[in-house]
């Protein structure tokens, strides 16, 4: 047999003596059973990507066709049911997402006080998901995730998704976690309803000392550096600042048509930040702008690090990457509305009207 049970708990000693003799108080049958089980079966934990970032903040959360995540009958008391409906500007249909510690998401009602919760903490497809008060049990944490043009929910139980039943976008669809596919009932879309850290424009980002974020050489094709240099006012320091629904920003180039892009989606620190063709499902063009310091904080979506100066040597040439947060100048950075006539270098007629 694999396991024959005994209700005695594992303590410290046997813990830290893995497979071999703790003390006097040790027992080691449950301690046994799971080393032998994940031996045979892998880590028992449930493995989900939490690195995607999104701001802190009010949300709406919609599907494909503009139905909300809403709460029935614009409920309060634990249990209540969470499903599609329509919009309709009512308390039940608002989220405040947060970001914990550990890459973790909960999303509270504020008309409630309620969290989004599964039922019971399940793992098995079909599990509804209702609200409930705030516990710190897996069933109110939520990995984030891209989906084709939009994101994934995850639960942090069973790494199942949050899933519309049967794909069925009408009014009263019940919501539930399903196994992770591709389908439109698992592809969720948040619209912020904070108001702009900054508003669209045309900006030079510039550091503490002046310099420009660059492009190497004033260089327009893929995969050109990014990198620090004092202001020459040629088309490479020149940057369009967008917010998208869902609260974050994209940085384009008008002179290249490129965008900021963190290079192949990259996590680890010290990645390389170029300018790349549009690709409007990718986290690597995506940008949370933060306040930091009289300054801000630009942060990839794909990672929640930050636009960090390497070594934070704020000379011409310098690269730029991205890095864990820290409130050093090398990751501070300025906006400075820019000339919005700017013409990029090339070659024109100039004609009469």
């Amino acid at each position: 047999a694999l396991y024959r049970y005994t209700p005695y708990q594992p303590n410290s000693a046997a813990l830290a003596a893995g497979t071999g003799t703790g003390d006097s108080c040790s027992s080691y049958g449950n301690r046994n059973f799971y080393n032998l089980f994940t031996e045979w079966f892998g880590d028992t934990r449930v493995s989900v990507d939490t690195n995607i970032y999104i701001p802190d903040g009010t949300y709406r959360l919609k599907s494909n066709t503009g139905h909300n995540l809403d709460i029935a009958g614009v409920g309060k008391a634990d249990g209540t049911n969470v499903w599609l409906w329509e919009q309709n500007y009512a308390g039940g249909q608002v989220w405040e997402v947060k970001r914990l510690n550990d890459g973790f998401y909960t999303l509270r009602n504020p008309n409630s006080g309620k969290y989004l919760d599964v039922a019971g903490g399940g793992a098995i497809d079909g599990t509804d998901v209702r609200i409930w008060s705030g516990n710190t049990t897996c069933a109110q944490k939520w990995a984030i995730t891209t989906n084709g043009d939009g994101y994934r929910l995850q639960s942090a139980c069973s790494g199942k998704s949050l899933d519309i039943a049967g794909g069925n976008m009408t009014n009263g669809t019940n919501v539930r976690i399903w196994s992770g596919n591709s389908a439109s009932a698992q592809r969720w879309y948040f619209e912020s309803l904070d108001s702009p850290v900054i508003e669209a424009g045309r900006y030079r980002v510039k550091t503490s000392n002046g310099k420009n974020l660059d492009i190497a050489g004033v260089g327009t094709v893929n995969g050109t550096n990014v990198w620090l240099w004092e202001q020459n006012n040629a088309g490479g320091q020149v940057w369009d600042i967008e917010r998208a629904n869902d609260g974050l920003y994209t940085l384009t180039n008008p002179h290249s048509g490129k965008k900021l892009d963190v290079s192949g989606s990259g996590t680890a620190n010290g990645t390389n930040v170029q300018i790349w063709q549009t690709i409007q499902t990718s986290c690597a063009q995506k940008w949370a702008i933060e306040k930091n310091g009289d300054g801000y904080r630009l942060i990839s979506s794909c990672s929640s690090k930050s636009l960090d100066i390497d070594a934070g040597n704020l000379s011409n040439g310098v690269n730029v990457q991205i890095w864990d947060n820290n409130d050093s100048q090398a990751q501070r950075w300025y906006l400075e509305k820019a000339n919005d006539n700017i013409i990029p270098d090339g070659t024109y007629r100039l004609k009469s009207n």
